[in-house]
């Protein structure tokens, strides 16, 4: 007889207990992609991985039909005995160049791919070291590998290094996701690829939910942070979603593949695919190069979905790939909202322990180039809804759902490019307490150019106020990169520079260019300085504004000027510009300076691999002398220039030199004359 309780009647019941149960749903008839019919009802789909929304194109349907009628339903055997076709190795092909690598390999599933990468390549005698938050069939390959298997702390460098430290002369490989599953956020890879080097070890990535959608080319995380072959040796990727086929691919070296075709159980000892799958992937992977906009509009529509429901006030995660967990803590909680997004006519699964960790239960939310705008706020709508009714769903700020909300905001990011992608679409981030009215000349000469310009308002001034307030830079970055749009060349002056760097750093997939103009030292870190900015100084900002509002920016802007008190027209248009939408808010002000104090940018710094140029005006009072260089040396893109003569807004009080060296910059050239 079976012990009290272990029989399966008595685990099911406690699994449905605990909300830990697990449900298969039906789906019916023919789908798009973003509305099916599953379980018979019509419900919209926020849970799929068809980023690109290629799983239903007709195109990737007619090459698998054609190439089924040509080549049969199956393989018949595995690889290395009659199954590798040479639909199979065209794929190979086409993979290994859309990758950059010598050769690619094709498995049956991602998690067969994963089991046989980490076991042909790890053994007993070695050290397989992972993120905490990999992929089940990651952790599954670590600890079948018969290696030394341990999990570093999620993202954490250092934790990695005191490992590898440990390892000794052990080989070591260290395993990660490039995007992970369920938090949709990225691995640090430039500080892993840095870390197995000092090291000797080798960098595994699996890059299963970046490839398609992240980088200039869809290339995924490592072209997002600018990696080679020779940075990451092994790249696994999955064809299942934006891809919208079947199946999995390492790609790396030859020696490499050759190693797992010898080694790779998983490779050896099963059927291949059908070559038909093949043939529709290639087609699937030529339709995802030569349609940018899929990727564009799936990562749009994330970076609409964060605006609308962070500005409702619903608990999203730190993502800005196409998947958005909304975070609900309890597993229960997150069950009983997928349950009644349902009743909304929105599918979206809830996730729950053992996928994520204890009190880690979310909603998993993605977004696919299938889904249309209106869709997108009908999500945001439901959620809202469904949240609200249950009441005590706990915020990222500790506070329960605020009741009776209303409808979702309805300020947008357009879901495509409003530019042709051989223009420049240009956003500028100003400094704290003033807002964008201040880039106004600036604004009109680049537009005069034929640039797009946007000017998005910072907390504490402007139309958008920034609720719930924000507790650490992440979230205020966040909020910001919701605005940005798909492509863009992003310009931060003074605490504006700080944001702009930390959204580089962070890798958004918007931002193409970065301009930093007078980013103050004391935010971001230099010689002589800590971190942060001194808790004083923010004291001491928020009660003059308090105080005497009209005369700190009088005094602020002569400062921004020339350095000087004599440009007193320039002055006075200033002080037009800025009174024209109302005095700021002095404690969201207050809070936003209170997250600079926390803010250190030293070591992210070095993330930034898009183009970068460091302005600075040579008679800056607001900066710390050779500022602008030493942040040029710690951003491996960037040049740097000094504007003579100028003070701490070298757009104002020298903007032919500013244009000069922007015109230089940018991917058209500044050709007009500057406006005074």
């Amino acid at each position: 007889m079976p012990r009290a309780g272990s029989d399966p009647s008595s685990q099911l019941n406690a699994l449905r207990a605990a909300g830990l149960y697990r449900h298969r749903r039906v789906v019916e008839g023919h789908a798009n992609g973003a509305r099916q019919r599953i379980d018979g009802h019509d419900v919209l789909v926020f849970c799929s991985n068809d980023y690109l929304g290629l799983a239903q194109d007709p195109r990737v349907a007619e090459a698998f039909a054609h190439a089924a009628r040509e080549y049969g339903t199956g393989s018949g055997a595995s690889h290395l005995v009659t199954g590798h076709h040479r639909e199979h190795h065209a794929l190979e092909e086409a993979l290994a160049d859309f990758t950059g690598r010598e050769r690619a390999l094709l498995f049956s599933t991602g998690y067969m791919a994963n089991l046989g990468v980490v076991c042909a390549l790890a053994g007993r005698g070695d050290a397989v070291l992972e993120d905490r938050l990999n992929h089940a069939s990651l952790l599954d390959a670590g600890m079948l590998s018969g290696a030394r298997f341990s999990r570093f702390p999620h993202a954490d460098v250092a934790g990695l290094e005191r490992r590898l430290a440990h390892a000794g002369k052990e080989r070591s490989l260290v395993v990660t996701d490039g995007v992970f599953s369920m938090d949709g956020d990225l691995a640090p890879l430039p500080e892993l690829v840095s870390a197995c080097a000092r090291h000797d070890a080798t960098l595994v990535v699996d890059d299963a939910h970046g490839l398609g959608v992240l980088g200039a080319n869809g290339r995924g995380s490592l072209e997002h942070f600018g990696l080679r072959q020779a940075d990451v040796p092994v790249l696994v990727g999955t064809l299942g979603k934006a891809f919208g086929t079947f199946g999995a691919f390492v790609a790396g070296e030859t020696d490499l593949i050759e190693l797992l075709i010898q080694r790779a159980r998983t490779y050896i000892y099963t059927t291949a695919l059908p070559p038909a799958v093949a043939a529709a992937t290639r087609v699937a992977l030529e339709l995802a190069q030569a349609e940018p906009w899929r990727r564009e509009r799936a990562l749009a529509h994330a970076a609409r979905f964060r605006n609308l429901a962070g500005e409702a006030g619903l608990p999203l995660g730190e993502s800005f790939t196409p998947i958005q967990p909304v975070l609900l803590r309890e597993a229960r909680s997150a069950t009983a909202a997928s349950e009644a997004l349902l009743e909304h006519g929105v599918l979206v699964t809830a996730i729950r322990p053992p996928t994520v960790p204890e009190g880690g239960s979310r909603l998993r939310v993605t977004f696919s180039a299938a889904h249309a705008e209106a869709e997108v706020e009908q999500l945001v709508e439901a959620l809202l809804s469904v949240i609200t009714e249950m009441g005590t769903v706990p915020n990222l700020h500790g506070t329960a759902a605020t009741p009776g909300r209303g409808r979702c905001p309805r300020e947008t990011v357009p879901s495509r490019p409003s530019v042709p992608h051989d223009s420049s679409h240009i956003v500028l981030l100003h400094g704290w307490g003033l807002h964008g009215g201040l880039f106004a000349p600036l604004a009109r000469t680049l537009a005069d150019a034929g640039h797009d310009v946007s000017c998005l308002d910072l907390p504490g001034h402007g139309g958008r106020r920034f609720e719930p307030p924000f507790t650490n830079l992440d979230q205020l970055a966040a909020a910001i990169a919701a605005d940005l749009p798909p492509a863009c060349t992003l310009i931060g002056w003074s605490l504006g520079g700080m944001v702009a760097a930390k959204l580089a750093a962070d890798g958004h997939p918007s931002i193409q260019r970065l301009v930093l103009v007078a980013a103050t030292p004391r935010f971001v870190a230099c010689d002589g300085w800590a971190h942060g900015i001194a808790p004083e100084i923010v004291a001491e900002f928020a009660a003059e504004l308090e105080r005497d509002y009209e005369g700190l920016i009088r005094r602020f802007l002569s400062l921004q000027a020339r350095g000087d008190d004599q440009a007193s027209e320039l002055l006075r248009q200033l002080r037009t510009s800025v009174f024209a939408r109302g005095k700021p808010d002095p404690a969201a002000l207050a809070a936003a300076l209170d997250i600079l104090t926390q803010a250190d940018l030293r070591g992210p710094m070095s993330r930034i691999r898009v183009p970068a140029l460091i302005l600075a005006g040579e008679y800056d009072r607001l900066t710390l002398p050779g500022a602008g260089a030493w942040l040029a040396s710690h951003i491996p893109s960037a040049r740097y220039q000094e504007i003579k003569g100028a003070g701490h807004a070298p757009f104002l009080s020298h903007p032919r030199e500013f244009l000069a060296a922007l015109g230089e910059f940018l991917p058209s050239p500044v050709r007009v004359q500057a406006r005074s």
